[in-house]
Parts: structure tokens; sequence; C-alpha cells
């Protein structure tokens, strides 16, 4: 985890996020536009977490366009590990926790749909996270951000958010900006080979239950096990 000036990786390896300032390439030029402090507090409002090293939120920002050195990409490929870890364990909440019942085929569709460029940026939109990207002029003279572009901003924050206050911090971005939503699961109800009964109380989908021939029991799909 992050320790304040370096990221110690597992063998030893210690990447320094916090010691390089960040020097943006088209400075000749025009420097690009970073947002005001009203605007990091206003973001940070919308990601329901206040950073305690601004320095990575203004890192997990920048473009590469804008700053050829010192960017968000390592953020962003970080992000997406701890994305993929968080969304699975809520994947097995959105099961019931069950490691036997549910094929692994099912589990890896509902994953897919959350961990997904769409999906990322359908999040980076509800926080406006186009409005707070640092980019090179050119890039916002043309059009701004691009979807991939904001996909990778929100898996930039998502990382920079886990450095500063670990996996809880995510979790509570998450819960805000990343609700795990009915229409989600609808997703893998309908491109399941194995489809999943659905709790018509609580519209998530359960496991399917097993014979003892190992086979999906005939159970009505929308209908609790045992319920007729």
């Amino acid at each position: 985890m992050y320790s304040g000036h370096s990221l110690t990786c597992s063998h030893g390896l210690q990447v320094s996020l916090v010691a390089r300032a960040i020097t943006f390439t088209d400075v000749a030029l025009e420097p690009p536009r970073e947002p005001t402090p009203k605007e990091y507090e206003t973001l940070q409002g919308k990601l329901g977490y206040t950073f305690k090293n601004r320095y990575l939120l203004r890192l997990s920002l920048t473009q590469q366009c804008a700053a050829a050195a010192t960017n968000n990409r390592i953020l962003a490929w970080l992000g997406d590990a701890v994305l993929q870890l968080v969304l699975t364990e809520q994947v097995l909440g959105a099961v019931q926790g069950s490691l036997t019942a549910t094929p692994l085929g099912v589990l890896d569709r509902l994953r897919a749909t959350l961990v997904s460029r769409a999906a990322f940026q359908q999040s980076a939109r509800q926080v406006d996270l186009a409005s707070y990207v640092i980019m090179s002029r050119n890039t916002r003279d043309t059009g701004g951000p691009s979807p991939n572009m904001l996909a990778e901003t929100f898996e930039a924050v998502i990382a920079a958010v886990y450095m500063d206050g670990g996996l809880p911090a995510v979790v509570g971005v998450l819960e805000k900006t990343f609700p795990v939503s009915p229409d989600h699961l609808d997703l893998l109800k309908n491109a399941a080979t194995v489809a999943l009964p659905v709790s018509s109380e609580s519209k998530v989908l359960l496991p399917r239950p097993m014979d003892p021939a190992g086979d999906p029991a005939n159970v009505q799909q929308g209908h609790e096990p045992g319920v007729a």
C-alpha cells in the first residue's frame, strides 16, 4: 500500500509517485488547464472521498498527451487490478456468496459486465470526470477526452484512492459512483448460458441449486428455490 512517498512492491521495487513534478509537454504553447482548488473539492465531493495527498488525485487526472513523463498511465494499470478485486467481491455478494453452486462461466459473465470500459465510462460520466481531465490543448480543442480516455482516467482515480486510503476507501467510492444495479445483473441473466433464478423480492440473482447428479435443478426462473 502507498506509504507516503513511494509504492513498495512485493519484490522490493519502489516506484516513486510523489518526488517528480508534473512537466507538461506543450507548456511552451499553452499550459493545459488544470482544475481549480474549488473544482478539486467538487470532484472529491462527487467521489465521496477527500484525499490526504492531493498530488495523487492530480496525477490520476493527467493524460499522457499533456505530460509525457509524469501521467496517469501506471495509475490506470493499477486501478484496473484494484477494480477487478473489489468488483469480484461484489459479484460474490450478488450471488449470495455461493462458491459451489454457481458455474464459473456465469461468475465470469457477471464480472465482465462490471469490469468493462463501457461501465467505467458510465461512472466517469456520472461524476463529470471529463471536466477535470488534464489534457493537451490539441485534445481539448478537438473534442475533449475520448471514451477510452475517460475509462482510463476513472481507473487511475480509483488507483489514486487506493494508494491514498486503501481498499476500504475504494469500496466507499464505488458504492457512490459504481453501484451494482439490477440492470447489471439482468445483463448477465440474459447473456449467460446457464441462467440464474432471480428472487422476486430482492431482484438479486441467486445461484441455481444442484441436484444429486451435479446438474442444475429444474427451478422455475424468477422464483427462489423451494418457493412455488
